[in-house]
């Protein structure tokens, strides 16, 4: 058995032994580079658990918890461990991965319903146009909650510290032996984590512009065409694709929280003919604008509550229109 089992190993016993979730998250790509290192670790490199499933069939969940890294990394390099929940509603145990002081990674570990209340809220807000998806995602929610069993960090991290110093230590030898290292930005270039995370930013942040798959390739530093193929195989859509998404999904939810114009939506979001706005909006959602704001500013006042102990609070919001990654706290 090598190094790199061992830590698979100790990763196993930590799931066995606490009955927790254990996933790995590589923020610079190094993983990859190192066969045994990958083959080891691969099955804690994403959250598999049957709740994160269910959110990653929607793109565009899916695509919020790819976009959840810079927060988690942000915090990382101020506290080095904490206890936070995910916009899904996920309370788990996040430490640091570090080398010679940098992050390079995280480890979580969890799911614990420490405060059950705050996990619903946040489902509900994910999935309050659909009600039938949230009583699917709150049963499997309760799947893998902890029920009400929280392990205390004295308990838990001492040996997840452990694992991170060793996969730490990992990235120290593989970074002197790679040729992709890039000693300015501290980072390996050309990782697919990387592209596919920046061209989402890129996206999330330009949507209400003018732009063009060109541009979002110069953004990853990489050609439109390798950009468009490993986009599609990743995440399952093309690239214009997601674009046309992320900006119906935004518009969606002006829609339902404002009486802005319809032009004036379409305009926010990045199309500047309102008829092609429409055209668009109804081929994602199978409603023309006008007809998706009544239909289901209806719906939302008659919607029932999703849980007896967890009513729905009378003014619940959607996350901001222009910021569309929840804070991971």
């Amino acid at each position: 058995m090598n190094n790199y089992q061992k830590i698979a190993a100790y990763f196993d016993y930590i799931k066995k032994r606490y009955n927790v979730y254990v996933c790995v998250k590589d923020f610079c790509g190094f993983v990859p580079l190192n066969k045994e290192l990958d083959m080891a670790i691969k099955p804690y490199l994403t959250h598999t658990n049957p709740y994160c499933m269910c959110m990653k069939q929607n793109m565009v969940r899916h695509s919020k918890c790819l976009l959840m890294t810079k927060y988690i990394s942000a915090k990382l390099e101020k506290e080095g461990e904490f206890f936070g929940y995910c916009h899904a509603g996920l309370g788990e145990y996040v430490l640091a991965i570090r080398n010679d002081e940098n992050l390079i990674g995280a480890i979580f570990v969890g799911f614990f319903q420490k405060d059950e209340s705050k996990s619903l809220r946040r489902i509900n807000n994910l999935f309050r146009r659909d009600v039938l998806e949230k009583y699917r995602a709150v049963e499997e929610y309760n799947t893998i909650s902890s029920d009400g069993v929280f392990i205390r960090e004295e308990d838990i991290l001492p040996p997840l510290r452990m694992a991170a110093e060793c996969l730490g230590n990992s990235y120290g030898q593989i970074k002197k032996l790679h040729a992709s290292y890039n000693a300015v930005e501290g980072k390996f270039i050309d990782t697919e984590d990387g592209i596919i995370v920046a061209a989402m930013e890129y996206v999330q942040e330009n949507y209400g512009k003018n732009f063009k798959v060109a541009d979002i390739a110069k953004y990853c530093r990489c050609t439109e065409s390798h950009l468009s193929r490993m986009f599609k195989k990743r995440i399952g859509v093309g690239l214009v694709t997601y674009i046309n998404k992320v900006r119906i999904e935004i518009s969606k939810a002006r829609l339902l929280e404002t009486n802005d114009a319809i032009s004036a939506i379409g305009i926010h979001v990045g199309y500047q003919d309102p008829n092609y706005f429409s055209r668009i909006f109804n081929e994602m959602t199978g409603y023309p604008p006008t007809e998706f704001r009544r239909r289901f500013r209806e719906n939302m006042s008659a919607q029932p509550p999703y849980d007896k102990k967890s009513p729905r609070v009378a003014e619940n919001k959607a996350a901001s229109v222009d910021n569309l990654v929840e804070r991971y706290d």
